[in-house]
């Protein structure tokens, strides 16, 4: 990666000399198992900026973003059954 993905810690600046859409790539960030929509100003401000570094991001093509993100859907209604399940148990102990 060449870069940040926002050029400020303001978050208002998108670094576009990262971009490789015309390659086919859309940049994935690493962190978005933890928080969602961090390509977005309002939402990456929540966050630490070190999720936006150049080491946090990598390039993938359509279908591979797609898996990602079902991976992270997975993972995440894993993790909330488990947590209810959990509940559960207390409940009827």
């Amino acid at each position: 990666m060449l870069g940040n993905y926002f050029l400020d810690q303001e978050w208002t600046k998108k670094n576009t000399k990262i971009t490789r859409g015309k390659d086919g790539l859309n940049i994935h960030h690493l962190d978005e198992d933890k928080a969602i929509m961090l390509s977005t100003s309002a939402f990456a401000q929540e966050n630490p900026y070190d999720w936006q570094k150049a080491e946090r991001l990598v390039y993938c093509n359509l279908l591979e973003h797609l898996v990602l993100h079902i991976k992270i859907f997975e993972l995440h209604m894993w993790a909330a059954r488990t947590k209810a399940a959990k509940k559960m148990k207390v409940k009827s102990a």
